[in-house]
């Protein structure tokens, strides 16, 4: 049996044809590719400055589209303690679950007296990081032992781990020439 070549469709097969027809033009995809490029490379640096209280109402789902990253300012415990619970009930929470769903970098920005208040080992698991209102990086180590390796990589900013976490004596000794506030957790 003679089978038609990919390029050839059979006389007696016009769906062939119809695909060959209906494909689309080599111009056309190169310029969807480049729209797509376009509007990615635009939205790499656009970031969504926002508040707890601002976020009840949700976020409008053309946000996930125009912004690469959320930034929440000034959350207090009561947003922190839903986030580290995944609470499903509030639209604040999910419309970060949702921008974390949709692929955005997520920013909390809070007040540094509230980190010894934080819910360590619940929030270290989430991919979103965290500052002080100044900008300053905060590291949750919710680990037990914390050595200098966990340490050594960090400048400027604050480490919060949990109650019963041990430092190792080099770790201890790099925080203050690496300029680290080190929190434990109430």
């Amino acid at each position: 049996m003679n089978l038609p070549l990919p390029g050839n469709p059979s006389p007696e097969n016009n769906a062939g044809r119809e695909v060959l027809a209906h494909t689309p033009d080599a111009r056309w995809v190169a310029s969807v590719v480049a729209e797509v490029v376009a509007r990615l490379a635009a939205r790499e640096n656009q970031v969504f400055t926002t508040t707890p209280q601002q976020l009840a109402p949700g976020l409008a789902p053309a946000d996930f589209t125009r912004y690469a990253e959320v930034h929440i300012r000034h959350a207090d415990n009561h947003f922190l303690a839903q986030l580290s619970g995944q609470s499903g009930g509030s639209p604040a929470i999910q419309s970060v679950l949702g921008a974390l769903a949709w692929g955005l970098r997520v920013q909390i920005s809070l007040h540094p007296q509230l980190l010894p208040g934080l819910p360590v080992k619940a929030l270290a698991r989430m991919p979103v990081s965290f500052s002080d209102l100044e900008g300053h990086t905060i590291w949750l180590l919710p680990q037990a032992l914390i050595s200098y390796r966990d340490i050594a990589t960090k400048k400027q900013g604050w480490v919060v781990v949990s109650r019963q976490a041990h430092l190792t004596p080099l770790a201890k000794e790099t925080l203050a020439p690496h300029q680290l506030q080190l929190i434990r957790q109430e």
